[in-house]
């Protein structure tokens, strides 16, 4: 008998043999058929069927893919795929593919049921709770009913109001030993606030930053309240004599999620300088978000589902009778690979205009005072002085890390690392100066559990001036 008879026969054995209640010999029949006939669209969806009723959901997969292949635009082979997928801990890949045949619809959705529920949607409902300042980690995830529709589900891990956690105690005493003070406490108005007060001391130069974060009603977005200090000593060149220079600052800032990966905001405020007077700030900030790292890789868990790509601009103009102009753009990437490693990227350039205070300008070094990491150096010298060490009016910024992660005994993550850090200055007149920069080093990582944060210790050497230096941080997020 031809192959196609033969097959279109044992097709048929398989269903009569399934309505009779006896699978085993049915599936029996169906591979027979596929092993003569593997494109056979009957004998690959009767197969898949079979397969998704025993609940071996991967072989189920893998025919409905067959199928789908043979038959694209097939309603039932979509839905079995993206069943099968759901109920083999696939959740997105099941939801990309109900969403082929616009499914499910978010229930209760007062729009008639034109709420598809996408990735995308998951993805910006996260971060839309992950965004509130009261909110430490936020997760949403859906969960199929009948009739093509979907509920979400949502877990919140909110702050707590107490700014003296006892999990916390060894952070704060890190800090400390460091000269920085962070104290944060959340709701205490009822209204999901967030509530952070920092002072901080290198050398001669002292900051204290009070901020107040709220959430809008009604999904309107963010609203922030700052109140900072600034005091100490600033050289615009290494050569160039030092005065003492003391800001006072006012902001109010705005920002409102648009998608999934975009956010904007505005700023405007107030600074009070001994040296170069009183000025209005206005600015705007801009930041788009990549897709979240995975979760697993490797069958190893890594994620923290944090971006695996950001960037970010701010720019604030100061208005006042000689105004000026400060712009900062910032670019980070991560990688995460087989066997524990990860591979991370950062660029930045940032630029002043004719006339802008020094106190603006960028500090290079590791310590809690820099705002550009460059980690063979300090961001101020010997003598507590804020020295340019990098004058010009623009400096580019970047550098490249290789993690390698073991998982600790206490729930967290210990790693090593290798670095680089470089730096660029652009229209910079002085030629004793130096226009570029490149430290190198090793360190390690120590990632807490529970979304503690996590404790950098590196060692980099500056190859150009034979230095080097060791230096410890914290990091909310590595």
């Amino acid at each position: 008998m031809p192959a196609g008879p033969l097959c279109d026969t044992l097709v048929e054995l398989a269903v009569r043999a399934a309505v009779s209640g006896d699978l085993e010999r049915s599936g029996t029949y169906l591979v027979r058929a596929l092993d003569r006939c593997p494109r056979h669209p009957d004998a690959v969806r009767e197969l898949a069927a079979l397969r998704f009723h025993q609940g071996r959901y991967p072989e189920a997969v893998e025919l409905a893919e067959r199928y789908l292949a043979l038959n694209p635009t097939s309603s039932w082979a979509w839905d079995v795929l993206a069943s099968s997928r759901y109920l083999s801990d696939d959740p997105l890949g099941a939801l990309e593919a109900w969403n082929r045949i616009d499914r499910p619809m978010l229930a209760g959705d007062s729009t008639q049921g034109r709420s598809l529920v996408t990735p995308e949607v998951l993805l910006q409902a996260e971060r839309t709770l992950t965004d509130l300042p009261a909110v430490d980690r936020a997760r949403v995830d859906y969960r199929p009913l009948p009739e093509g529709r979907a509920l979400l589900d949502t877990a919140l891990v909110v702050g707590r109001r107490n700014p003296l956690r006892t999990e916390e105690l060894p952070v704060h005493a890190f800090r400390a030993l460091r000269g920085t003070v962070r104290l944060t406490a959340t709701d205490l108005l009822n209204r999901l606030d967030h509530w952070e007060l920092q002072v901080s001391r290198e050398g001669r130069l002292e900051e204290a930053h009070l901020r107040l974060t709220h959430p809008l009603t009604g999904r309107r977005g963010l609203l922030a309240w700052e109140a900072s200090m600034r005091r100490g000593t600033f050289s615009p060149a290494p050569e160039a004599p030092a005065f003492r220079e003391e800001v006072a600052s006012l902001r109010a800032h705005y920002v409102r999620r648009a998608s999934a990966r975009l956010r904007a905001g505005l700023h405007v405020g107030y600074d009070r300088r001994r040296v170069a007077g009183g000025a209005v700030a206005v600015g705007a900030v801009l930041e788009l978000q990549g897709d979240p790292a995975p979760r697993f890789i490797g069958g190893e868990e890594f994620g923290d589902g944090e971006p695996l790509w950001a960037f970010r601009w701010t720019s604030t103009a100061l208005v006042a009778s000689s105004s000026s102009a400060h712009s900062l753009l910032d670019a980070s990437a991560r990688r995460p690979l087989e066997g524990g490693f990860e591979l991370a990227a950062r660029a930045g350039a940032e630029g002043l205009t004719s006339g802008s205070p020094v106190d603006l300008g960028p500090r290079f070094g590791a310590d809690r005072m820099a705002t550009r990491l460059m980690r063979a150096r300090r961001s101020v010298d010997d003598d507590g002085i804020v020295r340019s060490a990098y004058p010009g009016r623009g400096w580019l910024t970047g550098g490249i890390e290789l993690r390698r992660w073991a998982r600790g005994s206490t729930g967290g993550h210990l790693g090593a690392a290798v670095f680089a850090d470089a730096v660029r200055a652009l229209g910079t007149r002085r030629p004793s100066a130096p226009r570029s920069d490149l430290h190198l080093g090793v360190g390690i990582r120590i990632r807490g559990p529970a979304g503690l944060g996590g404790m950098r210790l590196d060692w980099a050497i500056d190859p150009g001036a034979g230095t080097s230096r060791g230096s410890a941080g914290w990091s909310r997020r590595f």
